[in-house]
């Protein structure tokens, strides 16, 4: 097969999905980009303020990443623009850059972007999109539950009206609680009016528009009853227009200081969306490109800097309402853009008005719709040690912020896979009665075992970490079988890999057992293996015969020859049960 480059495919033909694209789908994509639209629209206004910038920059990010994503990004449903995280790093970052100066501020920003799009372009190139193989089903279900309890905390304040004070809050929850007596009256009735409107039309009319019809009721009961005037907090004043590239006031200097912040916020925006990626993509039933995504999270950081916004990412929970909807490809976001961008010029005024506890309320409904309770069920059935994984990258989540639990739900993976690795499953074989077959003494308790022959099964690669355990469980079995055995058969089939620790352990262990006058034995030893054993010049010192089916060496032990046919050794044969 021709080996495949993201990068030459990307610039040849931007948006290849689009091929395949089919007229009937539009009508589901065009429900998608309007309800999201009105979901992004206000964390946008917000996120916006959230990066030190003028509310509405968080309107020109969402446009330049909604309209350049689609291009080389592969996930139907990721809707890219704003985000907390993100928006709280450009912050830190370029606040103490600009020195109170407000349009180098958005200069700053917009470089920031532009550079965190090239830092994603560059793990493109080199095809860091391996890191995704890091992250396991128990990684994505822990993820999606911590992340959904995070959103949902995040927003109480919103759908109560509280007005958090300056203070050592641990937790925007904690902070909630303690200051109750603050609640908003028409906040917290709109919120709640939202959240059961939306759960209701959910149950009664699953496949209605639910956000759309919800944002609409709230802005035409705002302007009839004068919501805001008594007292409900809205959205606000939002300044119209589109911004053209401006760089005022950037130095050399300045982009110097912005490198390692921008290769930074890149990891973050790329770690953080790809789990997003990959928890939407499994739960739709698609293929998405690990690699490709940098290149649409590239283009869409270039395409907020360009608009001057400010850095961007994935977010989850417009990515899950798009899907949520019945968004059939990125023909949505786009959508979404054009939504965006009429927005900016004529429709400003409807969405000033818009109670921001209802944009609560619609965000906490989604937050609900990802806890995925099913899944923990299904790990706790399955394998415990998964629904733990699963368990600590949820607690991970909600004590570290997202990015760090899932990094600590991936250490931990990579702890059991390396326990794993040093404590493989070696099994006695056993033949099969009426059959040549050899298998698992468990499966087959009444199964013909060879007196004086151990025959094992060891189901891992070779290596240092548990040569020794091999070792170990090949004395037990000859110290526990009667009568005492003479020979050791190893059926090689799950070795996949051979390293040289274990090479040379194993062959030291073989030359003991010649001095105790036993012998030793492997079956079904991969070819590539027996490759290596060649260049090392071990073939001998690795064992005393070599065979192609297990039965062959039972033969020759039986025989009194307890020998193979070298010629055959790596040969492969039909896999034991």
């Amino acid at each position: 097969m021709p080996h495949r480059d993201p990068v030459t495919e990307a610039v040849r033909a931007p948006a290849p999905w689009l091929r395949g694209y089919q007229r009937s789908w539009l009508t589901a994509d065009a429900v998608a980009g309007i309800t999201v639209w009105a979901l992004l629209v206000p964390q946008a206004l917000a996120y916006g303020q959230l990066a030190g910038l003028p509310p509405v920059h968080g309107l020109y990010a969402a446009l330049g990443a909604l309209a350049l994503y689609g291009l080389f990004g592969t996930s139907r449903h990721l809707n890219v623009g704003p985000e907390a995280t993100v928006a709280t790093l450009v912050a830190t970052t370029v606040t103490p850059l600009a020195a109170g100066d407000p349009e180098l501020y958005v200069t700053l920003a917009a470089v920031l972007a532009l550079l965190t799009g090239g830092a994603l372009a560059l793990g493109g190139l080199l095809r860091l999109g391996a890191v995704t193989r890091l992250l396991s089903v128990p990684v994505l279900i822990g993820y999606i539950t911590g992340s959904a309890l995070v959103i949902i905390g995040g927003q109480l304040d919103d759908l109560l009206g509280i007005d958090l004070p300056a203070g050592d809050y641990h937790t925007k929850v904690g902070a909630v609680v303690r200051n109750l007596g603050d609640l908003n009256a028409w906040d917290a009735g709109i919120g709640l009016v939202t959240i059961v409107a939306l759960l209701a039309l959910r149950r009664l009319a699953p496949k209605a528009p639910s956000y759309l019809i919800v944002v609409g009721l709230a802005i035409a009961a705002t302007a009839a009853f004068d919501l805001d005037g008594r007292g409900a907090s809205v959205v606000g004043e939002i300044t119209g227009g589109v911004p053209t590239p401006s760089f005022t006031g950037l130095e050399i200097g300045h982009v110097v200081d912005l490198l390692l912040p921008a290769l930074a916020i890149g990891l973050l925006a790329y770690v953080d969306s790809i789990a997003t990626v990959k928890a939407v993509a499994q739960r739709e039933g698609y293929e998405i490109d690990a690699d490709a995504e940098f290149f649409g999270l590239a283009a869409a950081n270039v395409g907020a800097g360009l608009l001057q916004g400010f850095s961007v990412n994935g977010s989850q929970s417009r990515s899950f309402t798009a899907a949520g909807v019945g968004a059939r490809s990125q023909v949505s976001g786009w959508i979404g853009a054009v939504l965006v961008l009429i927005t900016l010029l004529v429709l400003t005024r409807p969405f000033e008005i818009l109670p921001s506890a209802t944009l609560a309320g619609i965000v906490i409904v989604v937050g609900i719709g990802l806890v995925d309770v099913a899944g923990f069920r299904r790990l706790w059935r399955i394998r415990r040690s998964d629904f733990a994984y699963a368990a600590v990258t949820t607690v991970g989540v909600l004590a570290f912020g997202m990015l760090v639990g899932v990094g600590v739900a991936v250490i931990a993976s990579l702890f059991d896979v390396a326990r794993r690795a040093m404590n493989p499953r070696t099994a006695v074989l056993v033949r099969v009665p009426g059959s040549d077959r050899y298998s698992d003494v468990a499966e087959h308790p009444d199964g013909e075992a060879t007196a004086g022959l151990v025959v094992c099964r060891f189901d891992a690669p070779l290596i240092f970490a548990n040569v020794d355990e091999l070792i170990d469980e090949i004395e037990r079995l000859l110290t526990e079988a009667d009568p005492t055995p003479t020979a050791v058969l190893v059926s090689a089939e799950g070795i996949t890999d051979l390293d040289v620790t274990a090479l040379d352990s194993l062959s030291g262990y073989v030359g003991e057992l010649r001095t105790r006058g036993l012998g030793f034995g492997i079956a079904r030893l991969k070819a590539e293996l027996v490759d290596e054993l060649e260049r090392a010049e071990a073939v001998d010192a690795f064992a005393d015969a070599y065979f192609l089916e297990i039965d062959d060496g039972v033969d020759a032990f039986r025989a009194g020859t307890f020998g193979g046919d070298r010629d055959a050794i790596g040969a492969g044969s039909e896999e034991e049960s």
